[in-house]
C-alpha cells in the first residue's frame, strides 16, 4: 500500500518486500476470489495436468470413503484383492505404567517390549503363558471334562488332580471343614489315616455320619508299564503303582503329566496354562475389548489398538501382489502413503525470485482496511508550567503516525510519545515561542505503533507562557485493521 508518504515501498510494513514482509493480494479470475482458511492455508483444487510438477504438498486431510483404495471400509463389504486399510498403533511401554494425560483423555494402547498388550481385567492381573493348541470346555473325547456315566473311549483325555508332598504327615489346613489336598510321602505314596477293618466299608448311597471311617484302597506294583491285569473289558482291576508307589494315569492314547513346582497343567505336552485369577468374557460393554457398531463413547472405555510395522526406509512389504500385508510407518510413527503416483510440490526456497521460484505473497479473502485518523483535543485554562496529555489508543492492529499539530496562544512545548501505555517512549519534541503559534511534527516514513499491550500515541502539552492559557493538538495517521 503506497501513499504520499512512501510512494515507492510496496509491502505490508512499507519496507522492502521480502519473505517476511509480504504483499497482501487477492487471487481472482474476475468473478471469484480464492479463499484462505483460518490457519492460513490456501483453498485449492489440484486438477490432473500430465507432465506438470507443482512442487511438494503436505497432505493435512484425508477424505473418508469406502472404495477399494479408500482407507475406510463399509460394513459387511466383501474383501477384494488390493484393498487398503488402516492399522492402529500402540505405544511401547517396557515397564507397565499409566498413559499420559488425565481421566477422560484419549490414550494409547500400551504394549511391552515384545509387543504384548497390557490388559487389566476388573483390577485383577491375568497371566496366560504360550498356548500352542486350544482348550475347549465340554465333555467330549478330547475335552478335559467328562459327563457322569459316560462310556470310556480309546483316546479320551482328562485331568490329573494334584497332591502335596508331606514328609512329616502334618496337617496342612487350618481347621476342620476346610478343603485339603491329598498328601504324599517322600516316595510319592498316598498318605491314608486309620486302619482297615470290614467295618470301614461303606454301603452304596449310605448317608454320611460324623466320625465315620473308611477303607484304604490297595494298588498293585507294576514295574512294567502297560501290563494288563484283567482278562477282559469290564472286569474289576487293581490300581497299578510303579516301584516308587506312584499311581500312573493313562488316557490309553497318551500321558497326562502335572508339574506341581510351576503350578501348571500340561496336556499332551503341548498346552500350558498359568494360574488364572479372573476370567475374560467376550462382549461390547465399557470394560470389554470389543465395541458395538455406532456405540457412544463412555469415559473409561477400553479397546484394541492395531499394530503397524516400523520400516525406517520406505520399501515394499514382504509377499507378493494380492497377499495381506502390514501398514508401514517410519521411525517417527508417520505412515507411508502413496497418492495415485502424482507428486505435488510447493517451493519453499529463499533464492531470487524467478518464474520457477515465485514471490512470497499472503493471500487473503478480503482487502486490508485502514482508517484515516485526525484526532483533535483541547484543554482549557492550563496553569503556567503545567501539562495536559492528549492520548489516542490504537483500535486496529497497527497505527501509522504521520504527524502531530500543536497550537497555543503563548509559549508552549509538545512532546510526542508512542508504545505500550505502560512503557511509552519519547520520539519527538516541538516548541512554540512566547508570541504563540503552531508547530507541526511530521514522520516520514510514518511511525508504526502496534496495538500490543494497549498501543498509545501521547502528546504531552506544556504551558510555557507564564500565565493560564488553552492548549490544542491533533494526531494524524492511519489505524490499520
Amino acid at each position: 500500500m503506497a501513499d504520499s508518504q512512501f510512494p515507492t515501498l510496496v509491502s505490508r510494513t512499507r519496507d522492502s518486500n521480502s519473505a517476511t514482509n509480504t504483499l497482501f493480494v487477492a487471487v481472482s479470475d474476475g468473478v471469484d476470489t480464492a479463499l484462505v482458511t483460518a490457519g492460513g492455508a490456501l483453498n485449492v483444487i489440484a486438477n490432473s495436468n500430465s507432465g506438470v510438477d507443482i512442487g511438494d504438498v503436505d497432505v493435512t486431510s484425508v477424505i473418508p470413503g469406502t472404495g477399494a483404495t479408500n482407507l475406510g471400509k463399509a460394513e459387511d463389504a466383501a474383501h477384494t484383492t488390493g484393498d487398503v486399510g488402516v492399522m492402529l498403533l500402540s505405544k511401547r511401554t517396557d515397564a507397565a505404567a499409566s498413559s499420559a494425560g488425565t481421566d477422560g483423555d484419549y490414550a494409547t494402547i500400551n504394549t511391552s517390549a515384545n509387543g504384548d498388550v497390557y490388559v487389566t481385567l476388573d483390577s485383577e492381573t491375568v497371566t496366560v503363558g504360550t498356548i500352542t493348541t486350544s482348550v475347549v470346555p465340554g465333555t467330549g473325547a478330547t475335552h478335559l471334562g467328562k459327563a457322569e456315566d459316560a462310556a470310556h473311549t480309546t483316546g479320551d483325555t482328562g485331568v490329573m488332580a494334584l497332591a502335596v508332598r508331606d514328609d512329616a504327615g502334618a496337617t496342612l489346613s487350618s481347621a476342620t471343614g476346610d478343603y485339603e489336598p491329598l498328601h504324599l510321602d517322600a516316595s510319592g505314596n498316598l498318605r491314608v489315616a486309620g486302619t482297615f477293618s470290614p467295618a470301614d466299608n461303606k454301603a452304596e448311597d449310605a448317608a454320611h455320619t460324623s466320625g465315620d471311617t473308611g477303607s484304604f484302597a490297595l494298588g498293585v506294583r507294576n514295574d512294567a508299564a502297560g501290563t494288563t491285569f484283567t482278562s477282559a473289558n469290564g472286569d474289576y482291576s487293581p490300581i497299578a503303582v510303579d516301584s516308587a508307589g506312584r499311581i500312573g494315569i493313562s488316557d490309553l492314547g497318551g500321558s497326562i503329566s502335572v508339574d506341581d513346582n510351576a503350578s501348571s497343567l500340561t496336556v499332551d505336552g503341548t498346552v500350558t496354562v498359568d494360574t488364572i485369577t479372573t476370567s475374560v468374557t467376550p462382549g461390547t460393554g465399557a470394560t470389554h475389548l470389543g465395541k458395538a457398531e455406532d456405540a457412544a463413547h463412555t469415559t473409561g472405555d477400553v479397546g484394541v489398538m492395531l499394530l503397524s510395522k516400523r520400516t525406517d526406509v520406505a520399501a515394499s512389504s514382504a509377499g507378493t501382489d494380492g497377499d495381506y500385508a502390514t501398514i508401514n510407518t517410519n521411525s517417527a510413527g508417520d505412515m507411508y502413503v502413496t497418492l495415485d503416483t502424482e507428486i505435488v510440490r510447493i517451493s519453499a526456497t529463499t533464492a531470487a525470485n524467478s518464474a520457477t521460484n515465485p514471490i512470497y505473497v499472503q493471500v487473503v479473502s478480503t482487502g486490508v482496511l485502514a482508517n484515516e485518523i485526525h484526532n483533535y483535543s483541547t484543554s482549557s485554562a492550563v496553569a503556567s508550567d503545567a501539562t495536559s496529555n492528549h492520548d489516542y489508543t490504537v483500535t486496529g492492529t497497527t497505527f501509522l503516525l504521520k504527524s502531530v499539530i500543536f497550537s497555543v496562544s503563548g509559549g508552549g512545548k509538545a512532546e510526542v510519545q508512542t508504545g505500550p501505555v505502560a512503557t511509552l517512549v519519547s520520539i519527538a519534541v516541538g516548541f512554540v515561542p512566547q508570541a504563540g503559534g503552531t508547530v507541526t511534527l511530521k514522520f516520514d516514513p510514518p511511525r508504526e505503533v502496534p496495538s500490543t499491550s494497549t498501543g498509545t500515541i501521547r502528546v504531552i502539552r506544556t504551558n510555557r507562557a507564564g500565565a493560564v492559557q488553552d492548549v490544542y493538538s491533533t494526531i494524524i495517521g492511519n489505524d490499520v485493521a
